[in-house]
């Protein structure tokens, strides 16, 4: 899990983080961002699209109550752990 790089990214006020990787041979992305009630939503999608398209709409992977959490539960989905 630790293998991933996150890069924070601003977007407006909020931090976002993105990571990018190869699974089942594919490039793919995860987001993870803030959420209107405190938590942190992890999506992924395209590498290609943006990270504020990838955190409205790009494929929900889970809700948790801190970054830390969203982006070791993605990161766990993404590698198969």
């Amino acid at each position: 899990v630790s293998a991933l790089r996150w890069r924070a990214e601003t977007i407006a006020v909020w931090t976002f983080y993105r990571a990018e990787l190869a699974r089942h041979g594919e490039p793919l992305a995860l987001v993870v961002g803030p959420t209107t009630d405190g938590r942190w939503q992890a999506r992924c999608g395209s590498p290609s699209r943006s990270t504020r398209e990838l955190a409205e709409a790009g494929d929900y992977l889970t809700t948790e109550p801190t970054a830390a959490r969203a982006k070791s539960c993605a990161a766990g989905w993404a590698l198969g752990v």
